[in-house]
């Protein structure tokens, strides 16, 4: 897409509500939720360079629809590490402003990312 990704240190993450998050669930004998928190700003930039076109002709709609793509992705490829017969939810995202609860029982892991100047993390849950 374009976007240059670096590993980040962990900070203060991600302002709620300033950020969207998307999340999804891989199923089977090892339950997962995979947690995506980006900023507003870094979510519309990666959508305009996944619809080829300027950050300020993006909707929200086409920003949650880019996000859910993306954590899909995730999920796929965290699913294909994993044992057979495991199976991937449908993705979802919550606008800024719209923090979900999570259960935090049990980290796997906390990554945290920066493009453009911005953090933005991935967390996997595991989930029973």
């Amino acid at each position: 897409m374009g976007l240059e990704i670096s590993a980040a240190a962990a900070g203060k993450g991600v302002e709620p509500a300033d950020a969207y998050t998307a999340w999804l669930r891989i199923i089977g004998s090892q339950n997962i939720t995979i947690i995506l928190r980006c900023p507003r700003s870094l979510a519309q930039s990666a959508t305009a360079a996944m619809f080829d076109a300027r950050s300020q002709e993006v909707g929200p709609d086409q920003v949650k629809d880019s996000l859910k793509e993306i954590v899909n992705i995730l999920g796929g490829n965290v699913k294909g590490m994993l044992t057979k017969y495991h199976f991937l939810s449908m993705p979802s995202v919550a606008e800024p402003g719209r923090t979900p609860f999570f259960p935090m029982d049990e980290v796997i892991g906390e990554f945290h990312f920066q493009s453009q100047g911005q953090d933005f993390e991935l967390t996997l849950l595991k989930a029973d």
